[in-house]
Parts: C-alpha cells; structure tokens; sequence
C-alpha cells in the first residue's frame, strides 16, 4: 500500500466514523513524567552491539548462541 492510498483510507475512515478512527486518551502521570524528563545527558550508542555489550556484558552474543 502506497503512502497516499494509506491516507486516502485514513481519511474516508475519518469520514464514515465522523472522527477519529481510534480513541484519543490523555496519558496518565507516569507518561506524562516520562515526557517531561531531561535526557540531554543520557547514554547514547552509535553501534547497538556496542549498546548490547554495555547492557547485558561482553559476552552476551556467546551466551545466545
């Protein structure tokens, strides 16, 4: 499905149902906290290997195997 057939259907949903084709909710506090926390001085990877390593130890890849 093209991205244009995509919206195409979305809005003929909008249409038919009048709305939204899904209910919009407000997020509770706990996602609301989690919007609003800084993460300009989290972690980041460049490699998700490397991300891997960091988080489940060096030799996360044998144990899988």
């Amino acid at each position: 499905m093209s991205t244009t057939d995509a919206v195409s259907v979305f809005l003929r949903q909008i249409y038919l149902q009048d709305g939204l084709p899904f209910d919009v909710k407000i997020p509770n506090e706990e996602t609301q906290s989690a919007f609003r926390e800084d993460l300009s001085k989290a972690k980041r990877y460049t490699d998700v290997n490397k991300m891997f390593d960091d988080i489940l130890g060096k030799n996360w890849r044998k144990k899988r195997s």
